[in-house]
């Protein structure tokens, strides 16, 4: 039987804080700008999905690839925009779409908010093909900056929020 979601809010007052949550994940986070350092953490995490949201008064540099088999999808939206992606930047409207095997490497900038969802990539592929009959295509496993239809992001952030 599923455990029951977990909801987590947490006020971070320095970077230690904010490191110290990730403390499972085996990659490294790094502080680039010299200010101090002030965000929030809210997340809800079920068996095998979570949502979270996640804001940072400083630049932060995130690199390693995550232990769990997660799908990760972050809408790009105006309060995110010009962090770095895999070296890239993406445009507003835009979906991070990054796999469970693919590293994080990647770089905010100062003041900036994102929101995520995370599905376990088993079950992502076992939807998928109930709902659609075929396989998971690999592409939705790797990395990508999606451009879907912007009423469709919109009910995404709507969904996240909710």
């Amino acid at each position: 039987m599923p455990s029951a979601p977990i909801a987590l809010t947490r006020k971070l007052e320095n970077f230690e804080a904010f490191s110290d949550l990730f403390g499972r994940w085996g990659g490294r986070f790094q502080q680039m700008t010299r200010g101090t350092f002030s965000g929030r953490l809210d997340m809800v995490a079920g068996s095998q999905l979570r949502v979270f949201e996640v804001a940072t008064s400083e630049s932060v540099f995130t690199r390693g690839v995550d232990g769990v088999p997660y799908v990760s999808f972050v809408p790009i939206t105006a309060n995110n925009v010009g962090s770095y992606w895999q070296g890239r930047r993406l445009a507003v409207g835009n979906l991070l779409l990054k796999g469970p095997d693919v590293e994080y490497f990647n770089q905010t900038r100062r003041d900036s908010c994102f929101q995520g969802l995370l599905i376990d990539a088993p079950a992502l592929q076992a939807h998928y093909q109930m709902l659609t009959g075929e396989e998971l295509p690999p592409a939705l496993l790797s990395w990508a900056g999606l451009s879907p239809a912007p009423d469709t992001l919109d009910r995404l952030q709507r969904a996240m929020r909710g």
